[in-house]
């Protein structure tokens, strides 16, 4: 049987861009890595409530964001990914690439949560979208 070197893992948690955040089927934080935490701008703790961080978002902007993510832990029958726009507390607009997917009981029986990966693809949106605006210039000319 194989060991798991602990160390590397939390390494790769400490170093990986995307952002990590596992929630139980109440919406408690189980789980969220730094990237996390700096994508959003807030801190992301451990027993927290999800929807608690919702609520005192200031930016109503974000509320697709976060109801894309507690909706994820509701739907018990599919996955979810799409792009999401979120505005961070500096006011820096950013768009994410999210993907969820079932975190289940040891025995893979019963759904215990949700695991929610989200990367930061904003310079990859303004470059499309900057792509999108020069073409519609060419077809006009």
């Amino acid at each position: 049987m194989e060991t798991v070197d602990f160390s590397l893992l939390s390494r790769i948690n400490r170093d990986i861009q995307d952002a990590l955040i596992v929630l139980d089927t109440k919406g408690n934080i189980l789980y969220a890595n730094p990237a996390a935490s700096k994508h959003l701008g807030v801190k992301l703790e451990h027993g927290t409530k999800y929807a608690a961080i919702m609520a005192s978002e200031a930016n109503a902007q974000n509320d697709a964001f976060h109801q894309y993510l507690l909706d994820s832990i509701y739907d018990k029958q599919n996955s979810h990914g799409g792009e999401l726009e979120y505005i961070c507390p500096d006011g820096e607009k950013r768009v994410f690439h999210v993907l969820t997917s079932y975190l289940f009981s040891n025995d893979c029986t019963e759904k215990m949560g949700v695991v929610i990966q989200f990367s930061d693809i904003t310079e990859l949106s303004q470059t499309h979208q900057l792509h999108r605006n020069t073409a519609f210039l060419f077809i006009c000319l």
